[in-house]
Order: structure tokens, then sequence, then C-alpha cells
């Protein structure tokens, strides 16, 4: 295993000029072509610049997203020390209880709206019967006038 191995590095060297293990001078080799890995070298800065756009991109969107976590963060935390002060309030007072109070005391106040409403219903039915008393009184006490004055010209006939 180790000869093969051998026989192939040996036939890389010979075949493949990477490797001058001869002191021939570098320069006689023949021709170099230095755009060989132009278009290799090209692609990968083509990538390389895509990824960089794509990476600044990224970046301004995560500082986006950050300073959106934040207006979130302290719109929760706010609604959270509101929510506590709410429970508070609830817990701590005897809220349940006042609104029950006023709830009593309403309905006694509709009840005593509507016995209030009831006689002064009565009231008004009461001086109607009253004017309608003075009024006949007055018709009685012309008619007696009448009655009296009609007698006195009969009498002076």
């Amino acid at each position: 295993m180790l000869s093969s191995l051998k026989e192939k590095i040996l036939n890389v060297t010979q075949n493949v000029p990477l490797f001058n293990l001869e002191e021939k001078d570098p320069t006689t080799k023949g021709t170099i072509n230095v755009n060989a890995g132009a278009d290799i070298l090209k692609h990968f800065q083509d990538q390389w610049e895509e990824l960089h756009n794509i990476n600044e991109e990224n970046a301004r969107c995560a500082n986006q997203v950050g300073q959106e976590i934040d207006t979130i963060t302290s719109k929760i935390s706010a609604d959270k020390e509101n929510i506590c002060l709410i429970t508070h309030i609830l817990s701590n007072s005897n809220l349940s209880g006042n609104i029950s109070n006023y709830l009593s005391t309403i309905k006694d106040l509709y009840k005593t709206s509507e016995a209030v409403e009831k006689q002064l219903i009565q009231l008004e039915c009461l001086i109607e019967e009253t004017e309608f008393k003075n009024l006949k009184i007055q018709h009685q006490y012309h008619l007696q006038q009448y009655r009296f004055a009609k007698g006195r010209i009969i009498e002076e006939f």
C-alpha cells in the first residue's frame, strides 16, 4: 500500500510542474496564463458582494425588528403595570360592595320616585276636583243671585 502511494506521489511530481525538485529556472517553463483564474475569482467576488449586500439588508431589518421589539416591550410593561394597578384596586377596595350598595340605593330611589309620581297624580286629581267644586260653588252662587234678582223683578211687577 505504501509503495503504491509512493508511486503516485512520484508520478504526480513528475507530471505536475508544481513541485520543483530539480534546480531548473522557473522562468523557462513556458508561458504563464495570468488570466487563468479570473473567471473563478470574479464569480466568487460577485457571490461575496451579494452575500455582503444581503448581510447589510439583514442588519437593517434586524435593527428595525429590534426597535419594534423595544416598542412592544415597553407597551407590554405599561399594560402589565396598569393591570397590576387595576387588580390591586379591585382586590383591596370594596368596589363590588360599593356597587351593590349603589344599585340598592338606585332601586330605592326608583321606588321612591314612582311613589312620588303616584302622589303627584293624586294631587293633580285632588286639585282638579277642588277647582271643579269651587267652580260649582261659584255657579251655584251666581245661580242664586240670578234667581234672587229674577225673584225681585217678578215681585215688582
